[in-house]
């Protein structure tokens, strides 16, 4: 696999929730495919994305920080009860306990040091807390001004110097895309000038991407949402460690008056634990009688966990 590190520096943006008044501080990739579609489709070039997506050449994750290295998503499942963190006392393991579940991200660095339980203290855990928590500023009081109507939208200001960190495919065509997404912007309230964010390019770090991949019969953890295609669901369930989520929008078309809801469509979070990698698939979630596909990227890239890989 080809892949690179796609760095994007936001100001502000507003990556909607449930209400209006709510964003979340990162992305998923179906969020992220979808703009990209709409940037092929600017550029003429929507068949031939659409055409390498299904080859597997577009590979995506969900974005994950980067400050001073990329971010991974905590595995579920981990650290394994029978190894969990060394305590002296019921108390001390049940505030680690406590301290784990508020964890979202962990450095690249710490990650099999948490994952193999190996974390001693509570400080240390409240160390991997702060990182992330000190990356951004959430709010739901912008007021912003579309077609000079006011509207209050939940939003997130992030620190100078901190990314959100996209790994993919290093294919011309997405790089373009890419490019060209971030003068258009990313996520809710475009038109009021949230979204738009500075474009780097960089290598993975070499511990990182030794450990990327999409076929291995070791454990894994997803880096994206994603569904297996049917015949993989069942076996890929088997002794794993999951949380699954409801993907839902809203599908906008020119040849249609208003915003119609896509077809719900529930997959594994990033941080599911599999016991080995499952295939995925672009699916239409375009609503009955729409004039056009509306995709969801549901192409899984996984990351090897270290207790049984060799290296």
């Amino acid at each position: 696999m080809d892949l690179q590190l796609y760095l994007l520096s936001f100001d502000v943006a507003h990556f909607g929730k449930c209400l209006l008044e709510d964003s979340d501080v990162t992305f998923k990739v179906h969020r992220l495919y979808s703009a990209l579609y709409l940037e092929a489709i600017a550029l003429g070039k929507e068949e031939a994305f659409l055409s390498l997506t299904r080859q597997g050449d577009i590979l995506l994750s969900d974005a994950f920080f980067y400050d001073k290295g990329l971010y991974l998503p905590k595995p579920i499942g981990f650290p394994k009860l029978e190894r969990k963190l060394h305590v002296e006392d019921i108390t001390q393991a049940r505030q680690q306990a406590k301290m784990s579940k508020k964890l979202t991200q962990i450095h690249h660095q710490y990650f099999d040091s948490f994952a193999m339980g190996e974390m001693d203290t509570s400080q240390q855990l409240n160390e991997l807390l702060k990182d992330t928590s000190q990356f951004y500023q959430s709010t739901d009081a912008t007021h912003v001004h579309v077609e000079g109507d006011p509207y209050r939208v939940g939003t997130v200001f992030y620190d100078e110097g901190v990314y959100l960190g996209v790994i993919g495919s290093s294919h011309d065509l997405l790089v373009d895309l890419f490019k060209s997404l971030q003068f258009s912007g990313l996520g809710g309230k475009r038109s009021a000038g949230l979204g738009q964010f500075t474009l780097t390019i960089k290598e993975i770090n070499s511990n990182v991407a030794k450990r990327l991949t999409t076929k291995c019969d070791y454990p894994v953890m997803l880096l994206n949402s994603s569904i297996p295609v049917d015949e993989q669901l069942e076996k890929s369930m088997n002794n794993a460690h999951f949380i699954v989520e409801k993907s839902s929008g809203f599908a906008f078309s020119s040849g249609l008056k208003e915003a119609v809801r896509k077809n719900d469509l529930y997959k594994f979070m990033a941080g599911s634990t599999f016991e080995q990698t499952f295939d995925g698939n672009l699916i239409d979630v375009a609503p009955n009688d729409f004039p056009h596909p509306v995709w969801n990227y549901s192409i899984p890239l996984f990351y090897r966990l270290k207790e049984k890989a060799d290296d």
